[in-house]
């Protein structure tokens, strides 16, 4: 919400805080629209649950996996690749899966360009991905137990290798990552007398990492 910053807005997925949410500056989100099953916004009044936050809270619950048939989906776009697939395990509807995968393609270009302009010499790009992954078990008793998975991580990456008739060449790499690991348990029970029971465990990591190797080498000597 405007006004506020990062750390007054909460996003959860799942019930689990999500650290990161945008790619490519905030133009795309790292929540695949196909993947969703409902979204809550509260910009004011927030429950006593989401105490902590001025700004507002963003709940995302992940859609189950179809409990009749398998379905699959395989897309190829300018910008980006995904593949999708989600049903019941063979002819038992107790349990479902759901899986994604979308990648950026913009790295296959920028890696093309740059090496046609070094004449080989260099390599760069961006990319992204996301993995979302989600099982349902349902039990007799009307008992739900999920297992929710997210995984996504940005990429830049150059790569150049140098050399003159001196015998000195000069090899660069310099790779930076960044993103969010989301791991969840959740039960939803039943019991006597119209109460429910909604448990939920988690996990929500946030990396970053940047990693620079510059290699110099001559006819007699070599160094990192």
């Amino acid at each position: 919400v405007r006004g506020g910053s990062p750390d007054q807005n909460l996003f959860l997925f799942d019930n689990i805080p999500l650290y990161y949410v945008n790619h490519i500056g905030g133009f795309v989100s790292t929540f695949d629209p196909n993947m969703i099953g409902s979204v809550q916004l509260h910009k004011g009044n927030f429950p006593a649950k989401y105490s902590g936050r001025l700004s507002s809270v963003v709940a995302i619950q992940m859609r189950d996996g179809n409990q009749k048939q398998t379905h699959k989906e395989l897309s190829f776009g300018l910008l980006t690749t995904k593949f999708q697939i989600d049903g019941p395990f063979k002819n038992d509807s107790s349990w479902t899966y759901l899986i994604s995968v979308r990648r950026l393609n913009f790295d296959l270009l920028i890696r093309m360009l740059a090496r046609l302009n070094s004449e080989g010499a260099a390599s760069s790009g961006y990319t992204f991905y996301d993995l979302n992954a989600k099982l349902v078990k349902r039990f007799a008793n009307h008992s739900v137990l999920r297992f929710t998975y997210f995984d996504g991580r940005d990429r830049i990456f150059v790569k150049s290798k140098l050399s003159n008739d001196a015998g000195l060449s000069i090899a660069y790499k310099n790779n930076i990552t960044w993103g969010n690991r989301v791991g969840g348990l959740h039960y939803f029970i039943p019991f006597k007398n119209k109460l429910l029971g909604n448990f939920s465990f988690g996990s929500s990591n946030f990396y970053y990492a940047s990693d620079v190797v510059s290699k110099y080498s001559s006819e007699n000597t070599q160094s990192n």
